[in-house]
């Protein structure tokens, strides 16, 4: 994606082996931007693009909830990025 090449060039410096600084990066850089601003953001995503970061949402909010309800984690593996993946 063309968007996380150009923010990953410009703060490679700040990027550590941890994700508390990406986080960091990224929760700022959108956290001014109204609604309509991330609707745009999105419109211009290609539809892989727009399946995999709805999946890793509700992958993520899945994940919460497990920890929430006391269930472990047994595979921290990559997620698949194939859509045809179910």
């Amino acid at each position: 994606m063309k968007f996380v090449d150009e923010l990953f060039k410009l703060y490679k410096e700040h990027l550590t082996a941890t994700d508390e600084a990406a986080i960091e990066i990224v929760l700022t850089l959108f956290a001014d931007h109204e609604r309509e601003d991330l609707m745009r953001f999105i419109s211009e995503l290609s539809d892989d693009e727009v399946f995999q970061m709805v999946s890793f949402y509700v992958i993520e909010m899945v994940k919460r909830k497990m920890s929430q309800e006391g269930l472990e984690r047994i595979n921290e593996g990559e997620y698949p990025l194939d859509p045809n993946v179910h």
